[in-house]
């Protein structure tokens, strides 16, 4: 069954189908990136969100991702804005359209970090929720008619002086090899000054009829049984004990099993028994 995409609001197009089968290590090979496909077993990853930004998923039961245009770091598609030039035809290659037609989503796979609470949790209500690799490439992976469209994997963090070397080295092969492998292979690689993030991603492309068709959206959304989905929340190691009650309340109001919230204990102090003589 082909995919389907519906607008469900003025940002956003739900992404349906069916899979009958599910994909081998053969697709994994070609679509998993910066990591082994025994990796991915039981793979624990987690994501940031503030109360605002998890709302809808737990309102709605559906993952969003955005469009990767969209993300902060210029630096982000960093290949599709690079100055692209057909010597054969003596004209510039308008890179814009194919940017536009990939979507992606940021998680990690450390455990937890000072750095991260306080980055993605500025006002101490921010929330990190975990699932797994399996779950996560499910729920985008909504189409066996056409698995070419979604890569995942582990980002590779480098020197910006070595990344633009590497593609410098890579795109003296032919045209083929450079929109097939190098174009999603770069969606994974950024700069060192991120590597605190352990950063994992999953990305999709959207075909030029579809991109088109849709191309005033912001993000894809996906059908999630919450449930099953999110299989922990982390509530900030700096709130107090009424402001955890509050929002473990909150987040039970929304659907959320109270038996799944728990409070980080990132900053929780338990002195040992010194004893002198």
């Amino acid at each position: 069954m082909a995919q389907s995409f519906k607008p469900i609001d003025s940002e956003s197009v739900l992404v349906s189908g069916q899979v009958d089968s599910q994909p081998t290590k053969v697709f994994f090979d070609r679509h998993l990136m910066n990591m082994e496909f025994e990796e991915l077993k039981d793979m624990n990853l987690y994501k940031f969100y503030s109360m605002k930004g998890l709302t809808p998923l737990l309102q709605q039961k559906r993952l969003f991702i955005d469009r990767v245009k969209s993300w902060e770091d210029n630096y982000e598609n960093f290949f599709l804005k690079e100055k692209f030039y057909s010597k054969s035809a003596g004209v510039e290659i308008n890179t814009d359209d194919v940017a536009h037609a990939f979507f992606g989503q940021c998680w990690t796979y450390a455990l937890e970090t000072d750095a991260m609470w306080r980055i993605y949790s500025t006002d101490k209500h921010g929330v990190r929720i975990q699932t797994k690799v399996g779950k996560l490439f499910s729920t985008i992976f909504v189409d066996d008619m056409c698995i070419a469209d979604t890569w995942l994997g582990k980002v590779e963090y480098s020197p910006m002086t070595q990344i633009n070397s590497y593609i410098k080295q890579q795109t003296q092969v032919d045209s083929y090899s450079i929109w097939q492998s190098l174009m999603p292979y770069t969606q994974f690689i950024k700069r060192t000054e991120f590597e605190h993030e352990k950063e994992f991603r999953i990305v999709k492309m959207l075909d030029s009829d579809t991109c088109d068709r849709y191309y005033d959206y912001k993000r894809l959304a996906f059908d999630i049984k919450v449930s099953d989905f999110i299989e922990e929340i982390l509530l900030d190691p700096r709130l107090d004990e009424a402001e955890v009650e509050a929002q473990k309340q909150e987040l039970v109001r929304l659907g959320v099993p109270e038996s799944k919230i728990s409070q980080s204990q990132l900053y929780h102090f338990v002195p040992i028994t010194i004893t002198l003589d």
